[in-house]
């Protein structure tokens, strides 16, 4: 469904699922209910979303795990790739100077 990738959804996988399944229409009332107030209590979603339809609900759900992942560990990811771009263009660089070089002798 979504692409929930945060360690807080890891920790509250089944709370989320229930409340995306409720969100979606599939789960049982109850359930998801409380798995939506476990979420609120424990300051993962706010308390207005009792009051959210199905599809808002899962686009706010969304919407929190995409801000969580854009925590320092979400820039590590970024400062890794960026180091990499860098090293292959250290490294193409460094292959044209002993181009150059092996073309003098």
């Amino acid at each position: 469904m979504l692409n929930m990738r945060t360690q807080t959804y890891a920790d509250n996988y089944y709370d989320f699922s229930k409340v995306l399944e409720y969100a979606c229409g599939g789960s049982n009332f109850s359930t998801g209910i409380i798995s939506l107030e476990t979420l609120i209590e424990k300051g993962f979603l706010p308390d207005y979303c009792f009051n959210l339809s199905g599809p808002c609900l899962l686009l706010l759900i969304h919407a929190i795990d995409r801000e969580f992942n854009r925590s320092p560990l979400g820039k590590i990811d970024k400062l890794v790739a960026e180091l990499e771009k860098g090293f292959k263009r250290l490294i193409k660089k460094w292959r044209n100077i002993t181009k150059r070089l092996k073309k003098r002798n």
